[in-house]
């Protein structure tokens, strides 16, 4: 994408998506605030747990009160529960969408052969929107393996234990390496999308090539930690304004008000100098070299 922003006029970006995406999305507006404080963002998030393409969809077509409609503009999220997904085009005529697959169902081949979700929900976005937006799309990542990121209560929701070992073996290169497979097949090239968000990309490198623990960046059996979201953020932010490489972090915290879990926002998280060099090592070659597995060996 050609290097778009920033310009005097209020960028507003809006994610369909589910807890990955609140996860993406969280710490958005603080880079920006950070890395490019000329520019004026305001950041939507259309969020169901769990929720895959289809099912957008079919909420949409009933116009069922699914939603939590989260919104930031000023470093602050305002929450509206229990909204349809008509509620952010009543709100504001966004300039960028951000769509996202569930990780669970987008390693799953058949789910892309049953039916052109990905253009429906476009679709639906362009009449609502008034005009059409720029798309992109978020490549997501696979689920760590260690253990203890699966006790109870996660050891169970949704199936995901089992799923795991249905679907991917419960081994992170298989479920990675199917994400990057039907992602090649069945989304790049086939959709207007302006951009990929290489985000899993970044988690791979952290984890196979600089051997992070995956607790760094995984706080359970499928979600990121303070720290995964800001590495996130950081895809986001670049993907967005087109650039290729991030040559410093200027997030210094993350403020306690910010962080994912409510036992740790008594205190700001500070970023040391360790998290921004893993940061931009591993955000830089996702930029560089997007969707793909990074040899462990």
């Amino acid at each position: 994408m050609e290097k778009k922003y920033p310009n005097d006029e209020l960028l507003r970006f809006l994610v369909i998506g589910n807890s990955h995406t609140i996860d993406a999305s969280h710490l958005l507006w603080e880079v920006f605030h950070k890395e490019m404080p000329e520019q004026k963002v305001c950041i939507g998030s259309m969020y169901h747990s769990g929720c895959s393409i289809s099912q957008h969809l079919q909420y949409a077509a009933e116009n069922a009160p699914e939603y939590w409609y989260c919104k930031n503009t000023d470093g602050n999220w305002n929450v509206q529960k229990v909204v349809p997904l008509t509620t952010p085009f009543e709100d504001e005529q966004w300039d960028v969408v951000m769509l996202h697959e569930m990780n669970g169902v987008a390693v799953i081949e058949d789910v892309y052969k049953k039916g052109n979700y990905i253009q429906g929900l476009m679709d639906y976005v362009n009449a609502k929107n008034g005009k059409e937006p720029t798309y992109f799309w978020n490549f997501s990542w696979a689920n760590p393996t260690q253990p203890e990121l699966f006790e109870p209560p996660y050891s169970t929701p949704h199936g995901w234990l089992i799923w795991y070992t249905l679907r991917s073996d419960f081994n992170y290169e298989v479920m990675a390496n199917q994400l990057v497979d039907r992602t090649q097949k069945y989304v790049v090239g086939k959709y207007p999308f302006a951009g990929i968000a290489p985000t899993g990309t970044a988690f791979y490198y952290i984890r196979n090539i600089l051997k992070q623990d995956e607790k760094l960046i995984y706080r359970d059996y499928t979600h990121a930690t303070d720290f995964g979201r800001l590495v996130i953020a950081y895809i986001w932010y670049a993907t967005l304004t087109g650039q290729t490489e991030i040559k410093q972090v200027k997030v210094d915290r993350i403020p306690a008000a910010l962080r994912g879990k409510p036992a740790n926002r008594d205190a700001d998280l500070p970023v040391t100098e360790e998290m921004k060099n893993i940061l931009l090592e591993a955000v830089n070659y996702a930029l560089k070299n997007p969707m793909t597995i990074p040899d462990n060996k």
